[in-house]
């Protein structure tokens, strides 16, 4: 009698080998959320260009230690006050994301480059930092002031009171409220120095052909302030044709002066009896900020990592 086969069933071998996979795959992800996901969640937000925060700050002159700027009302006990709310774009290319726009991306008296000594700082975390004039506002500019103000200012100006023609029409234009007849005084340092009362001038001719001879009446010894550069002048006569302005410039005079929306701070960097040396700076905010190191202290508040959003 034949004997029976026993049936064995088949082996799911497919299965298997999707089943290895998916540990396989399972295993990577898990393992990359260990090394790349895990330890940023667990550790704290740093500062990114990019990021929304809220920092206080101390601001000071390093030479004497002077609080130029601060968040707090007390900075000595650093209390008070209300923390900056401060977009980190320290190349200023970046748009303020939506929804933030009361942050700002340059605090007024804070340079670009302690905005990005910030970056990489936790929430919580105090730093202190000292920059360079050449890293926040730069120096005296001699070349500068070669390039817009000639560079050199003469002590000593020679000038000539000789009797000078005009033409009626551009007397009237730059003298309006001038009677033009012969040995009229006028006022004419009023419009030429900016100074009334300085300089007068007299109507000496009027020609046939309208044209009105002026000369210059200059007073001996007469002293005042030059517009702009702010330094005392002098009238010296020497003779009936010739006249001196000597300014009195001291070494390291300071003076300052709005040119259509610029403006320029000056110093008088050398000087000797013929002639001033200029120097001149356009990005500080004010004058005591040229040539100037500046320490800060910083404390980060809270950070908004909208540098991970669109804006």
């Amino acid at each position: 009698m034949p004997s029976k086969k026993t049936l064995e069933p088949k082996k799911n071998t497919t299965g298997i080998a999707i089943a290895a996979v998916l540990i396989v795959i399972i295993a990577l992800i898990i393992a990359l959320l260990s090394i790349v996901v895990l330890p940023s969640l667990l550790q704290p937000n740093t500062i990114e260009v990019g990021d929304c925060i809220e920092v206080e700050y101390i601001g000071k002159f390093t030479v004497n230690g002077t609080v130029f700027t601060t968040t707090y009302n007390d900075s000595v006990n650093k209390t008070g006050g209300t923390p900056q709310k401060l977009f980190v774009n320290p190349n200023m290319n970046l748009s303020i994301p939506r929804g933030y726009e009361t942050y700002t991306s340059a605090p007024t008296f804070v340079p670009q480059k302690a905005i990005r000594s910030l970056i990489g700082m936790k929430e919580g975390e105090t730093k202190n930092i000292t920059l360079s004039p050449e890293e926040t506002y730069g120096r005296w500019d001699m070349s500068l002031a070669e390039q817009d103000l000639g560079g050199i200012y003469p002590i000593n100006t020679v000038l000539s009171f000789t009797e000078t023609n005009i033409s009626e029409s551009d007397f009237s234009n730059s003298f309006p409220e001038v009677n033009i007849a012969v040995n009229t005084t006028f006022d004419f340092g009023a419009l030429n120095l900016r100074k009334e009362g300085v300089l007068s001038a007299k109507i000496t001719n009027i020609s046939d052909d309208r044209m009105i001879t002026i000369r210059l009446l200059p007073e001996n010894g007469k002293t005042f302030v030059i517009p702009d550069y702010n330094w005392n002048a002098t009238f010296i006569v020497t003779n009936d044709t010739m006249f001196t302005i000597h300014s009195d410039v001291k070494l390291n005079h300071t003076f300052s002066f709005e040119d259509y929306d610029q403006t320029y701070y000056c110093k008088v960097i050398a000087v000797n009896e013929n002639e001033a040396t200029l120097g001149i700076n356009v990005f500080a905010p004010s004058i005591e900020f040229v040539d100037q190191s500046l320490s800060f202290e910083f404390k980060v508040i809270k950070i908004t990592k909208t540098s991970h959003k669109e804006s």
